[in-house]
């Protein structure tokens, strides 16, 4: 009788269960040589300076290539695992282990987080949307979610490529469902995609939400800087509400608001039917009634310039851009608009804000510097990649 051998570099559930009890137990300090399960560059348990039975996951945003949130949670006492989806954008539709799948690395992580007393889970953008997921499934306690996708459609540019199959493209039914796991999701309502991610959840989801109305999708970046970011995670473990000492915050959104529905209407329209002039209809009587609604600015702007009116995009748009200049997508559409309106120079200092924000934008780099090509219509993208905060690398 021969028995089926395991493919080749997929370690079993077992095994992992035991490197995690062994680095649980072991007095050395974090980060010196901890075990990461055959997989170096997608997982890592740092396990905390005394034995713990409190263990906290991080999973990474798309397109990193280190570990989120590394330094902001060295001050926690608890074990920590950190996960990137090793495919980089597929939004853990594919595992975070190889080629081995969704379903073993839901085995491998609950095999892990078993025999601890407490777990929570924690991510920004595609690694909020992971934590939600992976949470709810596994029955943790506690996840905390910033900037989530709560649908997933290639329309959308944080979202995973229409090659990746997608296994849970809507996180509803995780949030309606009867559950022991309590969510948190904090969202920047700067934000158009962010902000319909969270707005189109059905009135029965069950989820606490924290809306900051000054922040885009660099919410952990803003987080981490204003110094709150570590303490809005120790009191998710705990399961305290969270305080953002020195922000503009507000919990328990209501989400049946004008803005909120038109944000519903209208972002749908602009990504994914492209209907462009029925989106700036919808929002000429909202900014009726709510004329300084910045995002309601933006998203007119945004339509427009898709629809090729440039220089009336950029005479909306710019106003905003000068208000938030640290608001990368509104800073982003004033730079191309101002680059189609033929005003360089205009379109330079837009791009200087962009640089600010994130010095490592190509495109901005090249407005700035006079090297950019104009981009019309639907090229241009309305969101920019997610961001990654305070990482590290593991080597």
């Amino acid at each position: 009788m021969t028995s089926k051998s395991r493919p080749k570099g997929r370690p079993s559930a077992r095994s992992l269960a035991a490197a995690r009890k062994k680095a649980a137990a072991s007095t050395e300090s974090p980060g010196l040589s901890p075990p990461n399960f055959g997989f170096p560059d997608s997982i890592l348990l740092v396990p905390a300076k005394t034995p713990s039975r409190r263990l906290l996951v991080v999973f990474a945003a798309a397109n990193a290539v280190n570990f989120t949130f590394f330094k902001n949670t060295e001050s926690l006492d608890c074990d920590r695992l950190f996960i990137r989806d090793p495919f980089l954008n597929a939004w853990y539709q594919k595992g975070f282990l190889g080629q081995t799948g969704l379903d073993h690395s839901l085995s491998v992580l609950r095999e892990i987080a078993h025999g601890y007393d407490h777990v929570t889970m924690v991510g920004s953008s595609m690694g909020a949307y992971a934590a939600i997921v992976f949470g709810i499934m596994l029955d943790v306690d506690e996840v905390l979610a910033i900037g989530p996708q709560t649908l997933l459609n290639a329309a959308y540019s944080r979202s995973p490529p229409k090659a990746v199959k997608l296994l849970h493209p809507a996180i509803d039914p995780f949030l309606t469902q009867d559950r022991k796991t309590r969510v948190n999701m904090l969202v920047g309502l700067l934000d158009g995609v962010d902000f319909f991610n969270i707005s189109r959840l059905p009135q029965e989801a069950n989820f606490d939400i924290y809306s900051f109305p000054e922040e885009d999708h660099f919410l952990p970046k803003r987080l981490a800087e204003n110094g709150v970011l570590t303490e809005a995670i120790r009191l998710t473990q705990e399961g305290q509400p969270l305080t953002f000492e020195g922000m503009n915050v507000t919990r328990d959104y209501a989400f049946d608001d004008a803005r909120a529905n038109t944000i519903r209407i209208v972002v749908p329209l602009i990504f994914e039917e492209k209907a462009y002039g029925r989106a700036r209809t919808i929002l000429n009587g909202a900014l009726a009634e709510d004329p300084h609604w910045a995002l309601g600015n933006y998203l007119w702007a945004a339509a427009a310039f898709k629809d090729g009116h440039h220089g009336s995009a950029f005479k909306r748009v710019r106003l905003i851009a000068n208000q938030h200049p640290a608001v990368l997508d509104f800073n982003s559409l004033a730079a191309e608009a101002a680059l189609a309106s033929d005003k360089p120079d205009q379109a330079k200092q837009f791009a200087r804000n962009m640089l600010m924000v994130r010095s490592g934008l190509k495109r901005a780099r090249e407005i700035f510097e006079g090297r950019a090509l104009t981009i019309t219509s639907d090229a241009i993208a309305l969101d920019q990649a997610p961001p990654e905060v305070a990482e590290t690398s593991v080597k």
